[in-house]
Parts: structure tokens; C-alpha cells; sequence
């Protein structure tokens, strides 16, 4: 007589578990852990190990409580390595906009079906629900205290954290999403909220002493109250700030939207961070993405005096010694700024970006020669739609004129090709070339196109129509 065995799960050796469960999606993992003891602990570990690194977290108390409780996980806090918090907030335009989806409903020809009208209700439903929630953390003050209970079980664990704030919600690229609802800003464009996420943040921060490897502020949406335009520092404690010391990394992405105190208060939290190895700093002027020249109608918006100011304030608060790479982008620049950070990290940078910059003062040629003589251990550059200003001194405003092709786009790895590429920039034309170069290619788009009129010239421009 045979017998036929019969092979449990649970009998399987711990490698084999472990070779399975490197098989299984975050889903399943979540459904294995139901099973016994031993299994579930095994499969706990994986789910720690790959999806519990990153975690985004609306500003609501069930998805601030669920952070605090993933971050206390004596299995899942120590594997975590990034908080997202979500700065944006339901849109009042986007709750109309569902209402008035309902609305419509009833003079659709041929009308919907019930099941139709029950998930526009829901969808409408969900949205405004989301909303009071936002509503109720933010009118109670509690968003300190379960951001500090995050924030607490993390500082035990002694292992780099990132954190992260932006206006935007990509779960493809967080792990775990804590939205515990059923809307999500993937319906439509977010309403900013800032300063009421960046402010508690920092309160949290001072609160428990937490200290980050590396912080990431995107501020890409407009908010309807200004006050959410930035956050400020001017009250904060010396001995509060020096937390930011630890930081190693920093990535600021901020619209020209940005308040001054906002500005203010990013520069001074900058300044304190003296072991900072990498800066990457954006300013939202999506204008300088031009890789030609352009006719007049299609040139950049110009810039003011107060958008190169601003960049002045961030990148002048730099008190690091040791910058190993810096990326510089859609922003202006002021050409002593640039040359000072450029001196300054000589000895330690080796990768840097600057691309869909405008320069004021001096020239890119200029700054590539300093490059060449100082920066001796760049073996990445990279640079990408460079303009320079021409001030109109009528209206304390800059035209970015666009580098010509030849200087447009250069990637460059090694020390070698990196010393051929600067070769290359040190040759690129002066403003005054530029200037005169733009004024000519103005005059002739006029005089083959005699129907444009959008443009005036100035006295010295007329000097180029033959």
C-alpha cells in the first residue's frame, strides 16, 4: 500500500520561505502574513525589507496615526528611509467641478444608468469627506504630536531619513501610501497648503530632535491663501536650527510663487546645514527651456530683479564647505553668486549641472574658464539651455538671450572629456554678442514678415534695418 505525503507550508525549510516570498507583491505578502506565526514573521520581514522604505502620508489624522504606527513597527520602523508628506490639499475647484458632474447628469441624453449616478456620488462624496478631514488635523492642532510619535520611533533606529514635502501624490513612487480614503489628487490639481505642512513639520522636528540626512521641499502648485505661500523661521531658536546640521543632501524645487519669508526661511535653514555634500535647486522659471533662438513673439517671458534676488538668497546662504555635487536649474543666476559657491567647493565638487539658466552679469565663458582653472576634480558636467540677461533698464527687467546651438546641450563624463567640453564653453559668445546677434535676427523676422507689428524696436535696434 503507498502512501502520498502531503507538503505543508509550514514545513518548508526558512530558505525556501524566503526564496517564495522574494516572489510575492506587496499584496501578497500582506494576505501570507495571516498565516501562522513563523510564516507571518518571514513575511513580515520581506514587506519591511522591500515596500516599507518610503512612506507618503496625507495630512489627515487616520493617515498621520497610520505613520506613526508604521514607524514604531519594531519589523517595519527600522527599514523605512523616506517620509512624504503631502503638502497639497483637496481643491474647492475640483469639489465643484464633481458637483456640477452630478448636476449634469440630469440633462444627459440618454441618462445615465444608476450605477453611473451611485459612483459620481460617491467620487463627490469621497472628495468632500478628504476635505473635512484636512479640514479638522489642520483646525486641531494634533498634526505636531502624531508627527512626533513618527518622528521619535524613527530617531531610535540611528538610520538616514529623508524627508520629503511636495504638493504632489505619486504613489507609483512611494512604496506605501497612507490615503486610507477613496480620492486622491490624481482626480485633478491640488490646492497647496504649505506653510500648514511645513510648519508642524518643523515643530515636530525641534520636539523630538530628529535630525534628517537629506530634505526635499517641491512647491509647484499656486495656493489660494497667500500666507501658504512659504513658512517662516524668524522666530525659530538657534539651538533648534542646528538640528539641520546633519543634513547631507538638500533638493529645493520652488516656483517663482514662493513668498519672502519662504525664501528667508529656506536660506536659513540652509545655512545651518554644514555637513551638506549635495544641492540640487530649481525656481520654477520653465521659461528658460528654449534650445534655439526664438522670433519675438515666442521669446521668454523676461525676468525682474526680485527672481535673481531670490535665487541670491538660497544659494548665498550656502556656509557648507564640502558641496561634492551641485545641479542648478530653471533658475537665474547673478554671475558673483555663482562665482563665490564655485570657488568656495573648488577642492570638493565633482559632479555639476546647470541647465535652463539665465546669468546676470559677466559671461558663461567666464564662469567655465573659473571651472577649468579651480574645479580640478569635476568628472561629471552637465549643461543644457544657457542664457544671459540683457537688462531693459526702463522697466528693471532682464531678456534672457539663448546661447547659440553649438553651446546648447554638453554632457561630459571624466576628467578628460570633462576638460574638452570646458574648452568648448569657455569659447561661448559674450552678451554683447548675443545682443547684437538678437537685435539683427528681430529686425529681419520684420522685414520678412512686414504683417508683424506686435513688436517695437528701439533706436538702437532701427540701426540694424537696412
Amino acid at each position: 500500500m503507498s502512501y502520498q505525503q502531503i507538503l505543508r507550508l509550514e514545513s518548508l525549510p526558512s530558505e525556501v520561505l524566503d526564496e517564495i516570498c522574494d516572489c510575492l507583491n506587496k499584496k501578497e505578502l500582506k494576505a501570507l502574513r495571516l498565516s501562522s506565526k513563523r510564516i507571518s514573521s518571514i513575511a513580515t520581514a520581506h514587506l519591511a525589507k522591500d515596500y516599507m522604505f518610503n512612506l507618503c502620508s496625507l495630512m489627515t489624522r487616520r493617515s498621520l496615526e497610520k505613520l506613526a504606527e508604521i514607524c514604531a513597527h519594531p519589523q517595519f520602523g527600522p527599514h523605512v528611509r523616506k517620509v512624504h508628506l503631502s503638502s497639497g490639499r483637496v481643491h474647492p475647484r475640483e469639489m465643484r467641478a464633481l458637483i456640477e458632474r452630478v448636476e449634469d447628469m440630469q440633462r444627459r441624453i440618454p441618462p445615465p444608468t444608476s450605477a453611473q449616478v451611485k459612483r459620481a456620488k460617491a467620487k463627490m462624496q469621497d472628495a468632500m469627506n478628504r476635505s473635512t478631514q484636512e479640514y479638522e488635523l489642520e483646525a486641531s492642532g494634533d498634526a505636531v504630536a502624531l508627527l512626533s510619535r513618527a518622528f521619535t520611533a524613527l530617531r531610535s533606529y540611528k538610520t538616514p531619513i529623508i524627508l520629503d514635502i511636495s504638493d504632489f501624490e505619486v504613489s507609483q513612487w512611494d512604496p506605501v501610501t497612507l490615503f486610507l480614503d477613496k480620492y486622491n489628487h490624481f482626480h485633478g490639481e491640488p490646492e497647496l497648503c504649505f506653510k500648514s505642512t511645513m510648519e508642524p513639520c518643523l515643530q515636530a522636528i525641534f520636539n523630538t530632535r530628529m535630525q534628517f540626512d537629506e530634505v526635499e521641499l517641491t512647491v509647484d502648485t499656486l495656493p489660494i491663501d497667500p500666507d501658504e505661500r512659504g513658512y517662516n523661521t524668524t522666530e525659530t531658536r538657534s539651538e533648534d536650527l542646528v538640528l539641520f546640521s546633519s543634513l547631507r543632501s538638500m533638493s529645493l524645487d520652488l516656483n517663482n510663487t514662493f513668498d519672502d519669508a519662504g525664501t528667508q526661511s529656506t536660506g536659513h535653514i540652509l545655512s545651518y546645514a554644514r555637513s551638506l555634500e549635495h544641492l540640487v535647486y530649481r525656481q520654477g522659471c520653465n521659461d528658460l527651456n528654449r534650445d534655439s533662438w526664438l522670433t519675438p513673439e515666442q521669446q521668454p517671458a523676461l525676468l525682474n530683479d526680485r527672481q535673481f534676488e531670490r535665487a541670491d538668497i538660497v544659494l548665498g546662504s550656502v556656509k557648507s564647505n564640502g558641496l561634492k555635487s551641485l545641479c542648478l536649474e530653471y533658475t537665474p543666476l547673478s554671475y558673483p553668486i555663482l562665482i563665490e559657491i564655485l570657488v568656495k567647493h573648488a577642492d570638493t565638487l565633482t559632479d555639476l549641472r546647470i541647465a535652463n539658466a539665465c546669468l546676470r552679469g559677466g559671461s558663461w565663458a567666464e564662469v567655465f574658464l573659473l571651472v577649468k582653472k579651480t574645479c580640478r576634480f569635476v568628472t561629471q558636467l552637465e549643461v543644457e539651455d544657457l542664457s544671459q540677461a540683457r537688462p531693459d533698464l526702463k522697466n528693471h527687467e532682464y531678456r534672457p538671450l539663448v546661447l547659440p546651438e553649438k553651446w546648447t546641450f554638453l554632457t561630459s563624463r571624466g576628467r578628460a572629456g570633462v576638460d574638452e567640453a570646458l574648452e568648448e564653453l569657455i569659447s561661448a559668445p559674450s552678451l554683447e554678442t548675443l545682443d547684437i546677434t538678437d537685435r539683427r535676427m528681430r529686425v529681419q523676422t520684420i522685414e520678412f514678415d512686414p504683417n508683424f507689428n506686435t513688436v517695437e524696436l528701439s533706436d538702437d535696434e532701427m540701426d540694424f534695418v537696412v
